[in-house]
């Protein structure tokens, strides 16, 4: 081996210490194995929404090479969670170069399996959201409607205060579709935020409540366990999010259709809520401020003076179900 390949190999071996060997691969915690179940429910799901927006002799293809990058890609996980490089961090291996340009390979595989899966699930959620662009009420009419809309469909991110501080947080918010025809939001709160949907910000969906929450990762550890997870939010947060096998990126008809098939089945309107996770930008991607007609009069009243101060349209939907631009105070 030359030289500057044993200096090469000893970076990397490097990284791996300092990255790796910090502990948890030792551990009887290790908790990689855990995240394979929902790998494979996002194969899935992928699987269901190719068929949505592609032909399909592109579609089995596409559905192969997934299933190909995940066993891949999961196999990887498996090893490593079996600790299949404790004989290199803890220093019992770390002259057998051969051995370890094997793993390095592997790293290779599973980091390029991992890529090609992405780049599907972008362009599936590239055309997901290209679809919904004619569902949704445009932009101008929603914001400057001048003798109110009876038919309108908008994603809200329901809210039981409007102070700016807890509104405005990232990294995700949780939204739901709200039409003229579905009236549901989370808690039956009475208005809330409304969001633009864009590729950048769209995250996943789900019919029903998917109860999704965002933990902060606070160490290296938990960085690198989000990393392997193929995280879709960012190198220091972990996404829960109830994700079946039969979900997808719905098309914007078939998701409200869905919705409204749900609501008819349930009783409680609570129960009927459904689910958009998106992690906005929020100096561009929020579009207005919105309140019912049957909320409290603190409630509108902090509704407005957000919309005011945050120099945002103000919508009202009305007890007849119309929406009207509102008046800033």
């Amino acid at each position: 081996m030359k030289p500057i390949e044993i200096l090469q190999n000893r970076i990397v071996m490097y990284y791996v210490e300092k990255k790796i060997a910090d502990g948890w691969l030792a551990m009887p915690d290790f908790m990689f194995l855990e995240k394979m179940e929902q790998n494979w429910q996002r194969v899935e799901k992928l699987k269901n929404s190719i068929r949505l927006y592609y032909k399909n002799i592109r579609s089995e293809r596409e559905c192969l090479e997934l299933s190909d990058n995940l066993k891949i890609f999961n196999e990887f996980i498996e090893s490593i969670a079996k600790g299949g490089l404790r004989d290199f961090v803890t220093g019992a291996g770390c002259e057998d170069f051969g051995q370890l340009s094997v793993w390095i390979k592997r790293f290779k595989q599973a980091q390029e399996a991992a890529d090609a899966f992405i780049r599907t699930e972008s362009e599936v959620i590239r055309r997901c959201v290209k679809c919904w662009e004619g569902g949704l009420t445009d932009v101008n009419v929603l914001r400057y409607h001048a003798d109110g809309l009876s038919e309108y469909s908008f994603i809200l991110q329901a809210v039981d205060s409007f102070d700016p501080l807890w509104c405005f947080k990232g990294p995700a918010v949780s939204t739901s579709l709200y039409t003229d025809k579905l009236l549901y939001t989370y808690h039956n709160r009475k208005g809330g935020i409304i969001y633009k949907l864009t590729q950048d910000n769209f995250i996943t969906m789900a019919v029903s409540d998917a109860n999704s929450h965002v933990v902060r990762l606070t160490t290296d550890n938990d960085r690198i366990k989000s990393t392997l997870a193929l995280s879709c939010i960012a190198d220091c947060y972990d996404l829960c999010f109830n994700d079946g096998p039969d979900n997808c990126y719905y098309p914007y008809k078939v998701f409200a259709g869905k919705c409204l098939e749900r609501a008819k089945t349930i009783n409680e309107d609570s129960d009927k809520y459904n689910e958009i996770l998106l992690k906005p930008w929020f100096e561009n991607d929020v579009l207005a401020v919105f309140y019912r007609h049957d909320a409290t009069d603190w409630f509108k009243k902090q509704a407005e003076e957000l919309a005011d101060i945050a120099n945002l349209p103000l919508v009202i939907q009305e007890e007849n179900g119309m929406l009207r631009n509102g008046v800033k105070v």
